[in-house]
């Protein structure tokens, strides 16, 4: 059965982080042809987000690239969700997806 961290939706949910988790996503450019997107991560508190590539460089030939996102935590216990974002732009517009982890111990739990 797949996860819900598979689906390639614009945001990101992580309902249960126990450990480092890395999710892919596509991405189709619909502006002008040659465009060229950099990454800015506001990551949730406690959590540390890597993406890569960092920058997106779309032409005539590539209108579609994977990223992926590197997903981990500081947090030593449990937590409610956290939000951030990561936000693609071109200096002229922004692409902002939301993202919202929930640290999760079982082990803690009780």
């Amino acid at each position: 059965m797949p996860s819900i961290l598979d689906f390639n939706l614009p945001s990101l949910t992580i309902p249960s982080l126990k450990k480092t988790v890395t999710v892919k996503r596509t991405v189709t450019n619909v502006g002008p042809v040659n465009s060229q997107y950099k990454a800015i991560i506001e990551p949730p508190l406690g959590i540390t987000v890597k993406v890569m590539p960092e920058t997106l460089i779309f032409n005539s030939s590539i209108e579609k690239i994977s990223f992926t996102l590197t997903i981990s935590t500081t947090h030593k216990y449990n937590t409610g969700y956290n939000f951030g974002s990561l936000t693609w732009t071109d200096r002229v517009h922004r692409v902002r997806s939301p993202i919202s982890v929930r640290t999760e111990f079982p082990e803690l739990a009780g």
